[in-house]
């Protein structure tokens, strides 16, 4: 950012020597790159940017045009001219406001100031636009998807930069003395988050989409607890916490209790996630003195799209109990800022329930906190007495979460596991497969572990979390050590991509623990070098839309093009309450449900085996070993209903001549009457209780 400001310095220099027609052709070459960004980006589509028929309407709009070519496949048209004149006909719309606004004010060229600068970025994209291109064809040809990934979100990026400077000089300063208005504004945006984030989690479990693993399983140790079986669902190997140390869920029980649902964790996570809008806030507000700033980083945390996979990732889960402890980590850093200690502490605590992975930013945040405190670095935080050494204390709070985290890993889980070593160390691959061989192989062959994270897959996941924070928490680069432990295990991760060839991050939840360090960051960034309250609101505005553009193409929410798309799998189709393909699942769900006895133990597939959680055993219907059938093939002995997803398309059963038991046990299996028009199948053991009649409703 700094950068940026002596750019700007210069041009306003500069400006007050030109004349008139030389800044309107250096404005026309830069609306001239734009272009041709654009038009490259539009006419070279690839599903990683958004949706084949989203980019059909938007080349529509650009004036291009869409064939298909003898294989098929689409071809996209769009002419450099017509993009071009588009392109210069906003910006000379954007010159002429701000000439009419700033027409008052000495300095002339001030209305071209802050446009020629914003377009100077977008010069600087379709150069490194070209640079990159032209490196990946000719001489790294093996970095292609990495660059594919990267030159979007880049563009995007820039195309943030280039609205602020654009917006900057037509919005009028903002007013501190307007207390009211901006908190009402964040108030309306939180509570609008909340309400499509329920809403889209809503859709999806009315129309059988949740999955069980990792989403409803939660919900099922709650019924559990409650019904006496131990903290556990009939997924897991045994107590939960043979897999993760998380229990936060557990303080959602007395509201459990009044809503015996799913729905009901949605809900709360959805809750839980826009409300660290409010610490945001806060925080903000303190460190700026600007309730502006503070309302524009609460909600660019809520479009901050890494945040939106907490809440729905890639593969549909929709629910994380980490989602959960994200909230107590803000606050945990308000309070501990504020030198309120026990408040801090409670936050820790809580925070730490969410999982494991927590304490790996806890533990360096907390420590680089007690270093700003130590070293008086840390101005904006309220003066207190010197005898509550608020070092000690946060070292303290610091030391406490590593002697967590290490008593978790090492002792704590394979506690739970017969002493085996906790499972999610297997997805480092040949860095080791257990933390003691992981810390070994770190200090024995540290050059392994160097070369797995200077690789092009860490700079896509650096720019994809700070990109659409316009990189401004680089302006106080020394805090974001408080993050690395945490980026670092992230970036070595091996896990396999899925079928759409996206990375683990930052579509998936693993992210999560890191979010509050980054926002953080770029909170104190606001402050440190701004001279003015109006030089916070400023920066803050330009975090927000670049949050917006980079949303644009990251986020599955409605902000994001993906969520209008009807050919994408992660599109409105999956949430519809009118097409026949999704809606009815949801149909032939209740029937079913209607159909298994509450006192049954039931095995089924993923998905409908959300709606069958409360029975009395609910077993995992898979291919995959389970403990509860001595990690054989097969369902347990004591199953009386197998319930078979026919339409899903991770489906493995379209029929039921496939069905094993059916085809390899009839005299034990018997095939019940279709009542679900072929949605799912049901199987019931023929030596069942056939008095079982305690019917669950709908």
């Amino acid at each position: 950012m700094s950068v940026l400001t002596g750019m700007r310095d210069s041009l306003t220099g500069i400006l007050k020597r030109m004349k008139f027609r030389n800044a309107a052709l250096l404005l026309a070459f830069s609306a001239a790159v734009a272009a041709f960004c654009i038009c490259d980006l539009l006419t070279t589509w690839h599903a990683l940017l958004w949706p084949a028929d989203v980019n059909t309407v938007v080349v529509a709009w650009m004036g291009g045009s869409v064939s298909k070519s003898l294989s098929g496949a689409l071809l996209f048209e769009l002419g450099w001219g017509t993009t071009f004149v588009r392109v210069a006909s906003l910006l000379i719309v954007q010159v002429t406001v701000a000439s009419l606004i700033r027409r008052g004010e000495p300095s002339r060229p001030r209305q071209l100031v802050n446009a020629v600068t914003g377009m100077s970025v977008s010069i600087l994209a379709g150069c490194s636009w070209w640079a990159i291109g032209f490196v990946q064809k000719a001489f790294i040809p093996s970095v292609g998807q990495t660059l594919d990934l990267l030159l979007p979100l880049w563009i995007t990026i820039a195309a943030g930069f280039t609205t602020w400077f654009g917006l900057s000089v037509i919005l009028p300063p903002a007013r501190e003395n307007a207390r009211v208005l901006p908190a009402s504004l964040l108030a309306a945006g939180i509570l609008g988050w909340v309400a499509v984030s329920f809403w889209m989690n809503l859709r999806l479990y009315e129309n059988v989409l949740i999955p069980h693993g990792d989403s409803a399983m939660y919900e099922e140790h709650i019924w559990n607890i409650r019904e006496g079986k131990g903290f556990r669902s009939y997924l897991d190997q045994g107590l939960f916490w043979g897999e993760h140390f998380q229990f936060i869920h557990l303080i959602l029980l007395p509201v459990h209790a009044l809503w015996p649902s799913h729905l009901m964790l949605e809900f709360a996570e959805s809750l839980a996630l826009a409300s660290c809008a409010v610490p945001v806030f806060l925080m903000t507000r303190r460190h700026t003195n600007s309730a502006w700033a503070g309302t524009l980083m609460g909600l660019a945390w809520l479009l901050y799209y890494p945040m939106h996979y907490l809440d729905i990732a890639i593969d549909l889960k929709t629910f994380r109990p980490l989602a959960l402890g994200i909230p107590f980590v803000f606050w945990m850093i308000e309070f501990c800022e504020r030198r309120r200690f026990l408040p801090g502490i409670i936050c820790l605590l809580i925070a730490l329930s969410a999982k494991e992975d927590v304490a790996l930013v806890t533990c360096p945040l907390l420590a680089v906190m007690a270093w700003l405190a130590r070293s008086n670095s840390d101005s904006a935080s309220q003066q207190v007495d010197s005898t509550k050494r608020p070092a000690l204390w946060l070292g303290g709070m610091a030391g406490f979460s590593a002697i967590w985290l290490v008593f978790v890993i090492f002792w704590g889980i394979p506690g739970f596991r017969d002493g085996e070593a906790v499972h999610y160390s297997r997805y480092f691959g040949d860095l080791g497969s257990s933390p003691g061989e992981l810390i070994r192989n770190a200090i024995s062959q540290p050059r392994l572990v160097i070369g797995r994270f200077l690789s092009g897959r860490t700079l896509l996941y650096v720019l994809a979390f700070l990109g659409p924070l316009a990189l401004v928490p680089l302006r106080r680069w020394p805090l974001l050590l408080a993050g690395m432990s945490s980026f670092g295990m992230l970036a070595l991760l091996q896990l396999e991509t899925d079928d759409s060839g996206l990375p683990i991050m930052p579509y998936h939840h693993f992210h999560g623990p890191l979010l509050p360090v980054l926002i953080w960051t770029c909170i104190r960034a606001l402050w440190a070098r701004s001279k003015t309250s109006q030089d916070s609101v400023r920066l803050a505005g330009l975090v927000l839309t670049c949050c917006i553009t980079t949303s644009v193409t990251g986020s599955l929410m409605p902000c994001g093009a993906t969520f209008w798309s009807t050919e994408s799998g992660a599109g409105r189709k999956l949430y519809s309450s009118t097409d026949p393909g999704t809606a009815k699942r949801g149909e032939m769900a209740l029937i079913v449900q209607q159909q298994i006895p509450l006192s049954a133990r039931v095995a089924s597939t993923d998905y409908i085996h959300t709606r069958l959680t409360h029975c009395e055993r609910s077993y995992d219907y898979s291919d995959y070993p389970r403990a509860v059938n001595n990690y054989q093939s097969g369902v347990p002995e004591d199953t009386d209903f197998i319930v078979i997803d026919t339409t899903h398309w991770h489906s493995t059963y379209r029929v039921p001549e496939e069905i094993p038991e059916l085809r390899d046990s009839p005299e034990t299996w018997e095939l019940m009457p279709d009542t679900t028009e072929g949605y799912f199948v049901i199987l019931r053991r023929r030596t069942s209780d056939q008095n079982l009649n305690d019917v669950t409703g709908p």
